[in-house]
């Protein structure tokens, strides 16, 4: 199992679908940057060691693709997997598989 991917398990709400009750592509975003800072805070550099620190981290690269919109009710696993790590005394500092 590869430690720099992070899976988190979402169901798709009623106040995060249009009118044909599929998620919102805001949705989706929302669900790719809370699991982001989830893996975050499990690999030890989450949000409290940003604000010591005086550090941010943002996504810089997305890869979306959607064939079919989750809708009301879906279960929706979401995976990351960090390619690269700038700025930190966290190795690795590349990940080969990336």
């Amino acid at each position: 199992m590869n430690p720099f991917v992070t899976e988190r398990e979402y169901i798709i709400h009623y106040y995060e679908i249009d009118y044909q009750q599929r998620a919102l592509p805001t949705t989706l975003i929302n669900y790719f940057q809370d699991i982001a800072l989830f893996q975050s805070e499990q690999v030890g550099i989450g949000l409290d060691f940003l604000q010591k620190n005086h550090l941010a981290w943002s996504l810089y690269q997305w890869d979306i693709s959607i064939k079919n919109y989750p809708v009301f009710g879906q279960k929706l696993k979401v995976s990351t997997n960090a390619c690269y790590f700038e700025k930190f005394n966290f190795p690795p500092k590349e990940v080969s598989h990336c």
